[in-house]
């Protein structure tokens, strides 16, 4: 997977030759943090860890969502598509270790 969306709102990982935008999620995993409208607190999903922190994953349809609170206090959000990554929640936790939000990172609104 390459990465052809960076920006201060989002990360968003697409398989390689992929030659939709950035602003399609479909079939990609997206990284962002939490939109600041919305309750900065983890919703009722299903438990996992990420690596000392709690998390939960919200089953779609269409995409899943693992939410967690970092070590800084970001949260951070990461849709995954299953169909197209196949992963299990505790594959997309081993995942969301090695996310690093950076001070440029910001939340969406809405």
């Amino acid at each position: 997977m390459v990465p052809p969306g960076l920006e201060r709102l989002r990360l968003t990982i697409a398989p390689q030759g992929d030659t939709t935008s950035p602003d399609d999620f479909v079939g990609k995993l997206v990284v962002m943090l939490l939109s600041s409208s919305a309750p900065q607190e983890l919703p009722k999903g299903e438990p996992v860890k990420v690596g000392e922190q709690d998390g939960v994953v919200t089953p779609g349809p269409p995409a899943d969502t693992l939410y967690y609170e970092d070590d800084a206090g970001h949260f951070v959000q990461i849709q995954a598509w299953r169909a197209a990554l196949g992963w299990t929640n505790e594959q997309l936790a081993i995942f969301a270790e090695g996310v690093q939000v950076t001070s440029q990172a910001q939340p969406g609104i809405g």
